[in-house]
């Protein structure tokens, strides 16, 4: 396991919440470095949002008394920020955020004139499948116009671990109306449709399951989908779809974490993992609750229990995948299930 400090430049740093649990650790050289490091902050509950609005005060405005009292110095660069400062042919300094998941981090890398860009690096391999999937996605959809041609500023591997530097795109994270989730998922999709049984998504997704030994899964799926006859497009799939992977820019908004995408992805699974993401995190609703909301956001009655029993099997498999509990989307599987008959 990579030590955190092989991601610290030279200078002044707070550790967030703590210095023994640190979720992330803050560059406050200066007032700007300050201002800049705690964009990569980004809660969205309440109370962290109220922490952030607070400390990021103090600390921004009494600067110079706060990190030579609470913050840590660090008199030498790391290897890897040198490495990284020779290939970027400048100064950098970095602030860190630590990834829930724990298999990456993600580096804010800022110069002389501010953000230059961040910095994936998977800590593990399952960090480093992601990050792969990344770079081919960014390639994918630069090449597609989707984003940015100078969007990918570099990749490489360091110790036998994978990183990305991805260029800095200025703007913030907000709520998102229905209107624009639909107009961005609109530029994902592609021209070619396929009646769902024999749709290159699901395949792949049965291939998955039975690597996996999921044999009760499999044989849902094919119960639900193995003649379905509805035709769906193919699409680019985002594979985390959420308001905290969107930022507004001017009047733009931009995607970005492309760790889960599909290339051959299934229309409406990003709008089933949107709101699903929305009524479960943001707004902690109960199963039923959230098959409520889910019904009102997506209007497609006639097709909802499909769609949603293969959305739930999609997550159950990805979060099987990296040993991460799945009880609330296997306990709605079997409510959607039961109700159909």
């Amino acid at each position: 396991m990579i030590n955190l400090r092989e991601f610290l430049s030279v200078g002044h740093y707070v550790f967030l919440p703590s210095k023994k649990n640190a979720k992330v650790i803050l560059n406050i050289n200066n007032k700007n470095s300050c201002i800049n490091s705690f964009e990569l902050y980004n809660p969205f509950s309440i109370k962290a949002k109220v922490f952030k609005f607070i400390f990021s005060y103090i600390v921004i405005y009494l600067n110079t008394p706060f990190k030579f009292f609470f913050g840590q110095r660090y008199i030498h660069s790391s290897k890897f920020i040198l490495e990284i400062e020779v290939k970027l042919n400048r100064k950098i300094h970095s602030s860190l955020y630590y990834a829930t998941a724990k298999d990456k981090v993600v580096l804010q890398l800022q110069d002389d004139k501010g953000i230059l860009g961040y910095l994936k690096f998977s800590l593990n391999e399952l960090g480093g499948n992601h990050l792969r999937n990344e770079v081919k996605a960014i390639n994918i959809l630069m090449k597609a116009g989707v984003l940015d041609r100078d969007y990918l500023i570099l990749d490489g591997c360091y110790k036998g671990f994978n990183y990305c530097i991805l260029k800095n795109i200025p703007g913030k994270i907000t709520s998102i109306p229905d209107l624009v989730i639909k107009d961005i998922l609109h530029k994902l999709e592609g021209k070619l449709d396929y009646e769902l049984f024999k749709h290159p998504r699901i395949l792949k997704l049965r291939d998955q399951l039975i690597k996996q030994n999921h044999i009760e899964l499999i044989k849902t799926l094919d119960n639900y989908v193995g003649s379905n006859k509805n035709k769906y497009k193919v699409v680019y799939e985002h594979g985390d779809f959420a308001e905290w992977n969107i930022i507004k820019a001017d009047s733009k908004y931009i995607l970005f974490d492309f760790e889960y995408f599909e290339e051959e992805g299934l229309e409406y699974l990003d709008l089933f993992k949107f709101y699903f993401q929305k009524a479960n995190l943001l707004k902690a609703y109960n199963d039923i609750k959230i098959i409520e909301y889910l019904k009102n956001k997506i209007n497609l009655p006639a097709r909802f229990n499909e769609l949603f029993i293969v959305f739930l099997i999609k997550e159950i498999s990805i979060k099987s995948e990296e040993c991460q509990d799945y009880f609330k989307e296997y306990s709605m599987l079997n409510y959607i299930i039961l109700s159909n008959k």
